[in-house]
């Protein structure tokens, strides 16, 4: 978090207005990538598979034992005596044993490297979540900056009122103008109030939604910047082949599928055998000689009854390989149906944006204007005025409905393809 604080700082300096800096998506993306607990969950899950395969190369642990071993519950027969006129010897013994298993090297490497490729699959998997996240950072992020430009608009339609309200009033002063339009216009002059009030809820909530992304404090104010970049993601080709390269959630299947072949080697390598020594020593009683046993011993995976659980778990296996193949593939199709459509959809957007750009605002202006001169001239009805000037504000917001439709696809499009 300290970082972040640092780039509000450079932001506070650099705009010179130290209670609201103006933040910059690509420092909110940063914090939002270095700070969000969920990708921290990620990186904690592959240190674990990290760290567990540290110890897959480890030997079991040694057993040692100590006891009697063919020992006669009389305890005179422990002793050598004399019986029947007979000498006797002693009977029985105490025995310590040491045993160890030698693992089987081969199956330690599969183990290790199973492991491994479960590190990885956690972290294409907090890829994905990171482009899941950024995609809703910018969604808000631009969401606000189109909230901002609004409100400038609606700021700039508040003071035209006003000084419409103003000559109202001076004209029906002197009985140039109704009652009842004034009241129209002062109602007008209202509803923009409210809308500003509104708009502001809104920028209030994106701001709560990008603090609570970037883990900071929920009530951290600032601004955002009004100067998005619009991209022309329409014109370009659907390249698939970049989709299977860019995708996380693609990437994270191919690790599955390492991960299974592993986890197949892994299997095959049980029916390796392993290896073990059993060594024994034992004290006799009666000053009889001491003796020992030295062992080696090896199992016997390869045992029809205990194999075919092995050979069935590696056949299932391939099966699961086949199936997240086939998932792969559906991935990248369903992609680049997606980004088709997504492109159709920016395409048009954009289009409907430039119509109101260059044809509905343009002349939307100029009929407010000769309503607003002939209005001064006093031979245009104040109705008529305040008609012009509500056609121009709703075109006005209509466009910027229709630029925040094409940063939203935008959004979706840079999210299919992990931009």
């Amino acid at each position: 978090r300290n970082s972040l604080s640092v780039i509000f700082l450079l932001a506070a300096v650099a705009t010179g207005n130290a209670q609201m800096p103006v933040v910059s998506l690509d420092s909110v993306l940063r914090a939002v990538e270095g700070h969000h607990p969920e990708l921290r969950m990620y990186e904690n899950q592959a240190r674990a598979f990290d760290a567990s395969a540290e110890g897959a190369r480890s030997w079991e642990a040694p057993r040692v034992g100590a006891g009697f071993w063919n020992t006669p519950y009389n305890t005179r027969m422990w002793r050598n005596g004399i019986e029947d006129g007979m000498s006797r010897n002693a009977m029985g013994q105490v025995m310590v044993s040491f045993e160890q298993m030698i693992p089987n090297g081969q199956k330690q490497r599969a183990k290790q490297q199973y492991m491994q490729s479960m590190s990885a699959v956690e972290k294409e998997n907090r890829s994905f979540q990171l482009n899941r996240l950024k995609s809703e950072a910018k969604t808000n992020y631009y969401e606000w900056a189109i909230l901002k430009q609004k409100g400038a608009v609606l700021k700039e339609s508040e003071n035209l009122i006003s000084y419409i309200i103003s000559s109202s009033e001076i004209r029906y002063t002197y009985n140039q103008d109704k009652l009842a339009s004034l009241y129209k216009a002062k109602a007008q002059l209202a509803g923009l109030q409210n809308e500003q009030t509104m708009l502001q809820t809104e920028i209030s909530r994106r701001n709560i939604m990008l603090n609570t992304l970037m883990n900071h404090d929920k009530t951290m104010a600032y601004e955002v910047d009004t100067n998005v970049v619009i991209a022309g993601y329409e014109t370009l080709p659907i390249d698939t082949a970049g989709i299977v390269r860019n995708r996380s959630d693609i990437r994270a299947l191919e690790r599955s599928m390492q991960v299974n072949r592993l986890n197949q080697n892994l299997e095959r390598s049980r029916l390796k055998p392993d290896f073990g020594v059993r060594y024994e020593h034992m004290f006799t009683f009666g000053g009889q000689p001491q003796m020992f046993s030295l062992m080696g011993m090896m199992t016997l995976p390869l045992a029809r009854w205990s194999a075919k659980e092995f050979k069935a778990n590696a056949r299932a296996m391939e099966y699961e390989r086949r199936a997240l193949e086939d998932r792969r593939q559906a991935i990248a199709n369903e992609a680049a149906g997606r980004l088709a459509m997504l492109a159709a959809e920016i395409a048009n957007y954009k289009r409907q944006a430039e119509t109101y750009r260059t044809g509905i605002i343009p002349t939307l202006t100029k009929n407010y204007k000769a309503s607003l001169l002939a209005y001064e001239q006093n031979t245009e009805d104040l109705f008529v005025l305040l008609d012009a000037w509500q056609m121009l504000l709703t075109a006005r917001l209509e466009y910027l409905d229709k630029m925040q439709n094409v940063l939203r696809v935008q959004v979706d499009y840079e999210k299919e393809l992990e931009k």
